[in-house]
């Protein structure tokens, strides 16, 4: 999507593909990193973070975007809690692994960023057709879910359908008419090298 909207606006952007925890660029090679809703999913956080620090330029800034707590995303509790008992798993633990903005700015300091800055923004995100939005939030891969590696296809799809019958009554609730209204809660945090 971001290289469409890049060529669209005629900009030449070079794009690399790489672990986070090893950037592939020379030191002080930036004036800013983003990183939008990645954070959480990195396998060595600090490790990632650190690297952020090193490609940016003295003076340099990171912003980073990272979900608040689950407590604050009922949707995604009950979705919690229902992959849970049928899976042996949470499916979006992960997302909201990082919901706690003191964390966030341990992280940040650990890896030598400074004037660390947390605000909490808000968003609602809106989705035409619900099954579909259903569909894409309870996908998990049967490879990756301890409950479902043993289970012939057939037997995955029972589990995977339960799943999304339970999650019914949950979609009916984040509906205004016929779409989904997502209200989201993040931590933007902005700090300097």
């Amino acid at each position: 999507m971001a290289r469409v909207a890049a060529e669209r606006e005629g900009l030449a952007i070079e794009w690399h593909a790489g672990p986070a925890e090893r950037l592939p660029f020379p030191d002080g090679n930036f004036d800013l990193v983003l990183c939008q809703f990645g954070l959480m999913f990195f396998t060595d956080r600090h490790a990632a973070l650190t690297e952020m620090h090193r490609v940016l330029r003295p003076g340099g800034r990171v912003v980073l975007s990272v979900w608040q707590s689950l407590e604050r995303e009922p949707f995604y509790q009950a979705l919690d809690e229902v992959s849970r008992r049928h899976l042996g798993r949470s499916s979006v633990g992960a997302v909201f692994s990082l919901g706690d903005s003191d964390e966030v700015r341990a992280l940040l300091t650990g890896a030598g960023f400074q004037k660390v800055e947390i605000e909490p923004v808000s968003i609602s995100a809106r989705f035409r057709n619900p099954q579909e939005f259903l569909a894409w939030e309870i996908d998990v891969d049967p490879a990756e879910t301890p409950a479902l590696q043993h289970l012939d296809a057939e037997a995955q799809q029972a589990i995977l359908a339960s799943l999304h019958q339970e999650m019914q009554l949950p979609l009916h609730e984040v509906m205004q008419g016929d779409q989904v209204v997502m209200p989201s809660h993040a931590h933007v945090a902005h700090a300097g090298r």
